[in-house]
Protein backbone atom coordinates (compact mmCIF):
# COMPACT_ATOMS: atom_id res chain seq x y z
CA UNK A 1 0.00 0.00 0.00
CA UNK A 2 2.75 2.43 0.90
CA UNK A 3 4.93 1.64 -2.12
CA UNK A 4 2.33 2.48 -4.76
CA UNK A 5 4.15 5.63 -5.82
CA UNK A 6 2.79 7.75 -2.97
CA UNK A 7 5.69 7.48 -0.52
CA UNK A 8 5.48 11.19 0.22
CA UNK A 9 1.69 11.12 0.17
CA UNK A 10 0.42 13.96 2.31
CA UNK A 11 -3.19 13.21 1.33
CA UNK A 12 -3.22 10.00 3.43
CA UNK A 13 -1.98 10.14 7.02
CA UNK A 14 0.14 7.35 8.47
CA UNK A 15 -2.96 6.21 10.38
CA UNK A 16 -4.98 5.98 7.14
CA UNK A 17 -2.22 3.96 5.47
CA UNK A 18 -2.11 1.70 8.54
CA UNK A 19 -5.89 1.24 8.26
CA UNK A 20 -5.50 0.08 4.66
CA UNK A 21 -2.70 -2.34 5.55
CA UNK A 22 -4.66 -3.66 8.54
CA UNK A 23 -7.65 -4.32 6.28
CA UNK A 24 -5.51 -6.73 4.28
CA UNK A 25 -4.36 -8.55 7.42
CA UNK A 26 -7.96 -8.88 8.63
CA UNK A 27 -9.16 -10.31 5.32
CA UNK A 28 -6.35 -12.89 5.26
CA UNK A 29 -6.97 -13.78 8.89
CA UNK A 30 -10.65 -14.40 8.16
CA UNK A 31 -9.58 -17.06 5.64
CA UNK A 32 -7.21 -18.80 8.06
CA UNK A 33 -9.43 -18.76 11.16
CA UNK A 34 -11.51 -21.87 10.33
CA UNK A 35 -8.40 -24.01 9.81
CA UNK A 36 -6.73 -22.65 12.92
CA UNK A 37 -9.82 -23.25 15.01
CA UNK A 38 -10.25 -26.79 13.67
CA UNK A 39 -6.66 -27.61 14.62
CA UNK A 40 -7.10 -26.08 18.08
CA UNK A 41 -10.37 -27.96 18.67
CA UNK A 42 -8.67 -31.21 17.67
CA UNK A 43 -5.78 -30.55 20.06
CA UNK A 44 -8.16 -29.72 22.88
CA UNK A 45 -10.11 -32.95 22.31
CA UNK A 46 -6.89 -34.98 22.24
CA UNK A 47 -5.77 -33.42 25.53
CA UNK A 48 -9.18 -33.99 27.14
CA UNK A 49 -9.21 -37.66 26.15
CA UNK A 50 -5.62 -38.19 27.28
CA UNK A 51 -4.40 -39.03 23.76
CA UNK A 52 -1.90 -36.16 24.01
CA UNK A 53 0.06 -35.38 27.15
CA UNK A 54 -0.27 -31.87 28.44
CA UNK A 55 1.40 -30.17 31.40
CA UNK A 56 -1.82 -28.59 32.64
CA UNK A 57 -1.02 -25.09 31.37
CA UNK A 58 -3.47 -23.13 29.30
CA UNK A 59 -4.12 -25.21 26.17
CA UNK A 60 -4.73 -22.16 23.99
CA UNK A 61 -1.43 -20.55 25.02
CA UNK A 62 0.34 -23.83 24.31
CA UNK A 63 -1.33 -23.98 20.89
CA UNK A 64 -0.22 -20.43 20.03
CA UNK A 65 3.33 -21.23 21.18
CA UNK A 66 3.32 -24.33 18.96
CA UNK A 67 2.18 -22.24 15.98
CA UNK A 68 5.05 -19.85 16.57
CA UNK A 69 7.51 -22.73 16.77
CA UNK A 70 6.83 -24.22 13.36
CA UNK A 71 3.13 -24.91 13.56
CA UNK A 72 2.25 -22.47 10.80
CA UNK A 73 4.71 -24.15 8.48
CA UNK A 74 3.16 -27.56 9.23
CA UNK A 75 -0.35 -26.13 8.79
CA UNK A 76 0.55 -24.68 5.40
CA UNK A 77 2.28 -27.88 4.28
CA UNK A 78 -0.82 -29.87 5.25
CA UNK A 79 -3.22 -27.38 3.62
CA UNK A 80 -1.80 -26.05 0.35
CA UNK A 81 -5.23 -24.80 -0.72
CA UNK A 82 -5.27 -22.55 2.34
CA UNK A 83 -1.94 -21.08 1.25
CA UNK A 84 -3.32 -20.45 -2.24
CA UNK A 85 -6.48 -18.79 -0.84
CA UNK A 86 -4.42 -16.56 1.45
CA UNK A 87 -2.13 -15.55 -1.43
CA UNK A 88 -5.08 -14.80 -3.70
CA UNK A 89 -6.87 -12.73 -1.06
CA UNK A 90 -3.69 -10.83 -0.24
CA UNK A 91 -3.27 -9.99 -3.93
CA UNK A 92 -6.94 -9.06 -4.37
CA UNK A 93 -7.05 -6.88 -1.26
CA UNK A 94 -3.78 -5.12 -2.10
CA UNK A 95 -5.02 -4.30 -5.60
CA UNK A 96 -8.33 -3.06 -4.18
CA UNK A 97 -6.68 -0.76 -1.64
CA UNK A 98 -4.32 0.67 -4.25
CA UNK A 99 -7.16 1.21 -6.73
CA UNK A 100 -9.17 3.08 -4.10
CA UNK A 101 -6.18 5.31 -3.31
CA UNK A 102 -5.46 5.89 -7.00
CA UNK A 103 -9.09 6.85 -7.66
CA UNK A 104 -9.08 9.19 -4.70
CA UNK A 105 -5.95 10.92 -5.97
CA UNK A 106 -7.35 11.17 -9.49
CA UNK A 107 -10.79 12.41 -8.43
CA UNK A 108 -9.85 14.48 -5.41
CA UNK A 109 -10.37 17.92 -6.92
CA UNK A 110 -13.74 16.95 -8.41
CA UNK A 111 -14.83 15.35 -5.12
CA UNK A 112 -13.89 18.47 -3.16
CA UNK A 113 -15.84 20.64 -5.57
CA UNK A 114 -18.91 18.40 -5.79
CA UNK A 115 -19.25 17.18 -2.21
CA UNK A 116 -17.38 19.62 0.01
CA UNK A 117 -18.46 22.90 -1.67
CA UNK A 118 -14.89 23.52 -2.78
CA UNK A 119 -13.53 23.41 0.80
CA UNK A 120 -10.55 21.12 1.18
CA UNK A 121 -11.39 18.56 3.92
CA UNK A 122 -7.69 17.94 4.52
CA UNK A 123 -5.85 14.65 4.47
CA UNK A 124 -7.52 11.29 4.86
CA UNK A 125 -6.95 10.38 8.50
CA UNK A 126 -8.83 7.08 8.66
CA UNK A 127 -10.21 4.42 6.37
CA UNK A 128 -12.96 2.06 7.52
CA UNK A 129 -13.17 -1.13 5.52
CA UNK A 130 -15.16 -4.35 5.62
CA UNK A 131 -18.43 -2.45 5.60
CA UNK A 132 -20.12 -4.42 2.86
CA UNK A 133 -20.16 -7.76 1.16
CA UNK A 134 -17.63 -8.06 -1.64
CA UNK A 135 -18.90 -6.95 -5.04
CA UNK A 136 -17.47 -5.65 -8.30
CA UNK A 137 -14.60 -8.14 -8.36
CA UNK A 138 -14.40 -8.60 -4.59
CA UNK A 139 -14.21 -4.91 -3.75
CA UNK A 140 -15.91 -3.41 -0.70
CA UNK A 141 -17.31 -0.10 0.43
CA UNK A 142 -14.89 2.10 2.39
CA UNK A 143 -15.41 5.23 4.47
CA UNK A 144 -12.70 7.87 4.39
CA UNK A 145 -12.43 10.15 7.42
CA UNK A 146 -10.82 13.56 6.85
CA UNK A 147 -8.90 16.01 9.00
CA UNK A 148 -11.91 18.32 9.25
CA UNK A 149 -14.10 15.54 10.69
CA UNK A 150 -16.13 14.95 7.54
CA UNK A 151 -16.47 11.53 5.98
CA UNK A 152 -16.97 10.23 2.48
CA UNK A 153 -18.14 6.83 1.29
CA UNK A 154 -16.19 5.13 -1.47
CA UNK A 155 -18.50 2.80 -3.39
CA UNK A 156 -16.60 0.49 -5.77
CA UNK A 157 -19.78 -0.17 -7.79
CA UNK A 158 -19.81 3.46 -8.80
CA UNK A 159 -16.06 4.01 -8.39
CA UNK A 160 -16.88 7.29 -6.70
CA UNK A 161 -16.81 9.02 -3.38
CA UNK A 162 -20.02 10.34 -1.87
CA UNK A 163 -19.85 12.98 0.83
CA UNK A 164 -21.49 12.71 4.20
CA UNK A 165 -21.41 14.85 7.29
CA UNK A 166 -19.26 14.09 10.34
CA UNK A 167 -22.03 12.39 12.29
CA UNK A 168 -23.98 10.66 9.54
CA UNK A 169 -21.61 7.69 9.30
CA UNK A 170 -20.01 5.40 11.88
Amino acid sequence: ITDAGYDDDTLFSDDARDDLASAIVIRVTEIAIPSLFTNFATLRKLVETGAVEHDGSDIFKAYIAALREGGFKRLFLERPVLVRLIAQETQRATVEMREARDRFHGDRDAVIEAYFSGRDPGAVTSVQTGLSDPHNGGRRVMIYGFENGEKAVYNPDRSTLMQSGPSALP
